[in-house]
């Protein structure tokens, strides 16, 4: 595979398992988004060449993401190359193909589904930054970003040509990245492999800790520097330092990807 493919299916993998993925969560922590699928009982699964598939389960309100090959789905849609899904998540208007049965729940993604896309994008991506100042909108858009970051470190690490030189280093076992006051997601390397998932696992390996929301979101986006937070007792690690020296080193790799 060449170096652009590699990246092209790392680029996909991070938007089909990390950005749509927070859909999941996006259900949980916003009414708006648990309102456009209020009764709905309908799964998409988005399939991209050389990539595994996506699978937004909606049912009651809620969203279930599973990247399992053989899950059901109402509607797959089929993407002939990770580059052209990739332009499609860059806000170009691609078709993809579709299963025949899917005619019957086209109405969904055109209504319901955009309702969800254009509040995951208004969270990740705020227009307005006085928006970072609301007491409602911060948390949840902290939460969502540092879902995505951390759970992308595991498909860079894993498809980025310089993410598995970063990673063939990298000792096994399990970091964990905890917020307090907030979520916590972990990365276990096994065999040369990322998977993210999250919440916490026993006995980790190595941890980072943020003091607190505030904390991880100026970091998250670049206003805070993980030194300085350091020095001023708002953000601590612990552990194998080598592990933590490599998710240190991806997370560089991952703001490419992130742009």
């Amino acid at each position: 595979m060449t170096a652009p493919l590699c990246a092209a299916v790392a680029k996909a993998n991070v938007n089909l398992h990390c950005v749509l993925r927070n859909i999941e969560e996006l259900c949980r922590c916003d009414a708006q988004a648990a309102e456009a699928v209020r009764g709905q009982d309908t799964a998409l699964q988005f399939a991209v060449k050389g990539c595994d598939p996506a699978t937004l389960s909606f049912r009651n309100g809620l969203c279930r993401y599973s990247r399992l090959p053989n899950e059901r789905y109402s509607l797959r849609l089929s993407f002939s190359s990770p580059e052209r899904f990739n332009r499609l998540m860059n806000g170009e208007k691609i078709t993809p193909s579709f299963n025949l049965f899917g005619l019957f729940y086209v109405r969904f993604l055109f209504r319901n589904f955009a309702v969800l896309t254009e509040r995951l994008e208004y969270y990740l991506k705020p227009k307005d930054e006085t928006l970072l100042q609301d007491s409602q909108f911060f948390p949840v858009s902290t939460a969502l970003t540092a879902f995505v970051v951390f759970q992308a470190i595991a498909e860079v690490g894993n498809d980025d040509p310089a993410g598995r030189a970063i990673v063939s280093r990298m000792p096994a076992g399990t970091v964990c990245a905890e917020i307090i006051g907030g979520p916590a997601i972990s990365l276990r390397c096994e065999q040369g492999r990322l998977t993210a998932f999250s919440g916490k696992t026993e006995s980790p390996n190595a941890v980072l800790v943020f003091k607190d929301m505030q904390t991880a979101g100026d970091v998250l986006r670049g206003k805070l520097d993980t030194h300085a937070a350091m020095a001023q007792g708002l953000f601590s690690i612990r552990g194998k330092i080598p592990m933590l020296e490599t998710v240190n080193q991806l997370l560089y790799q991952v703001k490419r990807y992130l742009r």
